[in-house]
């Protein structure tokens, strides 16, 4: 079985990637979910056709269905869905889940429960907050050191870990120290595992829901990397699209990416720096869900993915072996665009080039003209 990294990013839609590409890397570097081997637009909409809220949403990707508003982790009838934990458990796969936040203030609630009463204990958990799995009240270790994190190697793991806004952050323990703590756990023993990831918070306003953007958007890159190298597989999806953004025109300023000099303790300020030469021009069209698609990434072929109920699915077709890796993927594309471009770039002919070749192919043209003619004359 192949393990499988699910990396939610809660609440963006690709505009929300965009800006959030724009105030890291300007026009030098595309978001990581665009650079991955396979990308989908999705579907949001709820069982009727409607704008979904973000139990739908999370209950259509943790049961593969959709469902009415205020379903947690149930169909449109109030039945229990069967979720991805419970069939992961039911196949002997070990299940973990980070999240920026508490579990029983979030979303994720579709993937651990039924009507809110949870069901399913996780081998790994590290959110804010503490949860009740199964009527008992698990013993959940207060995280406030980095080194616990990385040290830690036995399962079942609960860590209660609080995490503070992104772009005004200067903690040491971060989302990104999490997801990657919890895959050294996970990774062990080279047992098959799913790790899901609730990327960010919904925020009200642009900048910090941008701000969540940015520091997804730096997990996901350096999480490619790592399951490239570790042969685990990644899918990343936005859960829904919130507030509408448009960016501005003025977003191509921003060309150059966020120097490379300016000192960790300093990044989060030359982010808002950035952030505020193009915040005039954003707007939001809502203060709540939208119908807008979302992307979807994976590292394996996607053979049906136009809403975010079958990612689902998509998950266990990677862990069962019944869908490909995308060798090479993106990369073997560039290198055929290069290909391409050169090839173009050789047969291209400059302009004064051109005029030679104009006048040569005329010239050419009338001496061939005056000696067909010469020749009809001498022969009469």
């Amino acid at each position: 079985m192949q393990s499988v990294v699910l990396f939610l990013l809660n609440g963006a839609g690709p505009m929300h990637m965009e800006a959030a590409r724009w105030v890291e890397y300007g026009s030098s570097a595309n978001s990581f979910i665009k650079s991955m081997p396979e990308t989908r637009f999705a579907q949001t909409g709820n069982v009727f056709g409607q704008l979904t809220d973000s139990a739908a949403a999370y209950t259509s990707i943790a049961c593969g269905v959709k469902t009415a508003n205020n379903k947690f982790g149930q169909d449109k009838y109030s039945e229990n869905c069967y979720n991805l934990f419970e069939r992961a458990a039911d196949l002997g796969v070990r299940t973990g889940i980070v999240s920026k936040t508490s579990l029983d203030e979030s979303e994720l609630i579709s993937l651990l429960s039924h009507n809110n009463v949870f069901t399913t204990t996780p081998d790994l958990v590290m959110s804010p907050g503490t949860v009740i799995f199964n009527s008992t009240q698990l013993s959940f270790q207060q995280i406030t050191a980095e080194s616990k994190l990385l040290n830690e190697t036995a399962l079942p793991f609960q860590a209660h870990v609080q995490l503070t806004k992104f772009i005004d952050s200067a903690d040491k323990i971060t989302l990104e120290t999490l997801v990657f703590s919890a895959l050294n756990v996970l990774s062990k023993d080279q047992k098959p595992f799913i790790l899901v990831v609730n990327a960010m918070t919904v925020q009200q306003l642009a900048q910090d829901l941008v701000g969540e953007a940015i520091e997804a958007e730096l997990i996901g890159a350096k999480l490619i990397q790592y399951c490239t190298k570790n042969k685990i597989a990644l899918v990343t999806s936005g859960t829904f699209e919130f507030g509408g953004l448009t960016l501005p025109d003025t977003m191509i300023a921003l060309k150059d990416a966020l120097p490379a000099t300016v000192k960790d303790t300093e990044k989060n300020q030359a982010r808002k720096t950035r952030f505020a030469s193009i915040q005039a021009g954003l707007v939001t069209a809502s203060d709540k869900q939208t119908n807008a698609m979302v992307l979807v990434g994976s590292t394996h072929k996607m053979n049906k993915i136009n809403h975010i109920k079958q990612i689902n699915q998509h998950v266990f077709d990677i862990l069962l072996g019944k869908t490909d890796k995308v060798t090479g993927g993106s990369d073997k594309d560039m290198i055929r665009r290069q290909k391409m471009a050169k090839k173009e770039q050789t047969k291209a002919v400059k302009p004064e080039q051109q005029n030679e070749l104009y006048i040569g192919v005329g010239i050419g043209a009338g001496i061939g003209i005056a000696g067909i003619a010469a020749y009809f004359l001498l022969k009469k």
